[in-house]
């Protein structure tokens, strides 16, 4: 917004600069600019604008002017100030690049005039849009230089030539736009099942397809395929990038049949259920799952640690890049110091290998490994949970020591879970639930919690609170209720006999009713199980019958 407002009070640009070429589109310059005098029109006559007071005024004589005459004098002058050309916008972008100002930044600065455009003067854009066109390129090219890329085809790595020349544009598309690896994966998958279902082959059949077709396809999802509302979601946005970013228009409103997805609890296991699980892990595997239950960690970011990562010294372990590409840092367990000294030391034996072999080499993110050519060979930069054998990057083709593929630990704990005997569906990410939850059964701070898990809305942490039944009145289950109840009464009867009993109340003396005897209590709640009452079962259980 404060760009905005420099825009139109800078307003750049006169007749006698020369025109510019926008996207194969010449763009000539603009009429006479606005002055401190006026701005004259196609009539030849000079409005003034300026905003002093002789432009608040009538004629001389005339007094002050009238409510309707001030409100159509403001609306002629902000009319007057839209009339801006695409060739004013690009001078001003030129300068505020000279000024240092990033890409993105005059986006946005593109964005807002549009919108002020449309929104507040009623009127077209069009001219607007190549300048928006062409920042789009500007930014992934200054992203990639950034990175540390020479161009952007080097940012996009190798692309295999036996694809479809619409998933070839895709994949360099979305690399171009800076998804990672697993989004790009995914996107193409749900791009390749639309082509699938509606018989495209090539770049070319999407001529003909629109926001009815994508409309049609996503209603199949939720309708036919019954699949997940996160699936038809991923699907929705898979196509919207490709009609963004590949076909260059909009996808269009649309209106398809949603899946719905029901308000989630996680499950989460006991501590003696942890423990228990525990006992049938061992190793490297034991090792990731006492970090996903004692640092609240995903799975993704346990098997990601590099070595530079553990600070043993404050207790603390550095988590980068993690989902959203937001880093964060969580404490080390007292129990975990020695057993990741240990995988220190194993991995520094492996690595010292590697190095004699001539073969140390790990993958590294934002073309770090062209800023600094010899990190890949550091062992600060080494993954603790190395894989046993060299693979090859799909992107670039080069082969690294990679972590471990998130998709063993769960065969191993799957075994452990039934080894321990647990009906509970415990997966990966059930250990990050545990962490949170028990946390708040020990009184821990929900904002606390947030900043350990990595949410950026405490509104995602709330929902461990609804799997809590510890902080605030705990709920009793009326079935608790009535065994409490017979528990009790069963005391009492082994106590007396039946019998008046006195009982000495400072000066004053009570006498209590007689009991009822256990033969006839017991009798009647028999002849209410007879009868077939709903909490037969639950008096069996209460060992009442």
């Amino acid at each position: 917004m404060n760009q905005f407002k420099f825009f139109m009070a800078k307003y750049p640009g006169s007749e006698s600069d020369k025109p510019v070429r926008v996207n194969g589109e010449l763009i000539q310059p603009g009429p006479a600019k606005l002055k401190s005098q006026g701005h004259k029109t196609s009539s030849g006559k000079t409005d003034d604008v300026s905003g002093d007071a002789g432009s608040q005024k009538g004629k001389a004589g005339d007094g002050e002017p009238s409510g309707s005459e001030e409100a159509a004098s403001q609306e002629k002058q902000l009319r007057t100030l839209g009339h801006f050309t695409a060739y004013n916008v690009i001078r001003f972008l030129k300068s505020k690049r000279d000024e240092g100002m990033p890409a993105w930044k005059r986006m946005k600065v593109i964005r807002a005039l549009m919108v002020y455009r449309r929104v507040v003067l009623l009127l077209p854009d069009d001219d607007l849009i190549p300048l928006m066109m062409k920042m789009e390129e500007i930014i992934i090219l200054e992203r990639s230089r950034e990175a540390g890329y020479d161009s952007v085809e080097e940012a996009v790595g190798k692309i295999d030539p036996s694809e479809i020349d619409a998933v070839q544009e895709f994949r360099r598309a979305l690399r171009k736009d800076g998804k990672r690896l697993q989004t790009e994966r995914s996107y193409v998958g749900k791009l390749k099942s639309f082509m699938m279902a509606r018989g495209l082959t090539c770049l070319s059949d999407f001529d003909n397809i629109g926001a009815a077709d994508v409309e049609a396809h996503l209603t199949d999802l939720a309708v036919d395929g019954n699949v997940a509302a996160s699936t038809q979601n991923t699907a929705f946005h898979g196509l919207l990038a490709f009609f963004k970013l590949v076909l260059k228009r909009d996808m269009g409103k649309i209106e398809a049949i949603r899946a719905n997805k029901g308000k989630q609890v996680p499950t989460v296991m006991s501590a003696d259920e942890v423990g228990r699980v525990f006992d049938g892990l061992e190793g490297v595997h034991l090792v990731i799952a006492e970090l996903l239950y004692g640092c609240g960690m995903r799975i993704s970011e346990a098997v990601r640690l590099r070595v530079k990562d553990l600070d043993f010294d404050n207790r603390r372990i550095e988590i980068h890049q993690s989902k959203g590409g937001k880093s964060r840092v969580v404490p080390m367990p007292e129990e975990l110091v020695e057993p990741l000294q240990r995988f220190m030391a194993t991995r520094r034996a492996l690595h010292e290998h590697d190095v004699a072999d001539g073969r140390a080499s790990v993958w590294l993110p934002h073309a770090l490994a062209k800023k600094y050519p010899s990190a890949p060979r550091q062992f600060r930069w080494q993954y603790l949970f190395a894989s046993s054998r060299f693979s090859k990057d799909p992107r670039t083709g080069r082969f690294h020591r990679h972590h471990l593929h998130h998709d063993t630990f769960p065969i191993h704990l799957r075994r452990a879970v039934e080894a321990a005997g647990i009906t509970k569906h415990v997966t990966s990410h059930t250990f990050r639930h545990c962490f949170a939850t028990h946390l708040l059964w020990d009184n821990t701070d929900i904002r606390r919690i947030q900043m350990l898990l990595g949410h950026s809305d405490v509104k995602t942490t709330m929902i461990y609170t609804h799997v809590d039944n510890r902080i605030g009145p705990v709920v009793v289950s009326p079935l608790d209720r009535l065994r409490a109840e017979v528990n009790s009464s069963e005391q009492d009867d082994e106590k007396g006999s039946g019998a008046d009993e006195v009982r000495e109340c400072g000066a004053a003396y009570a006498v209590r009713r007689p009991r009822v005897q256990p033969q006839s209590r017991f009798q009647s709640r028999a002849s209410f199980r007879a009868r077939g009452g709903p909490c037969s079962q639950a008096m069996v259980s209460c060992g009442a019958g």
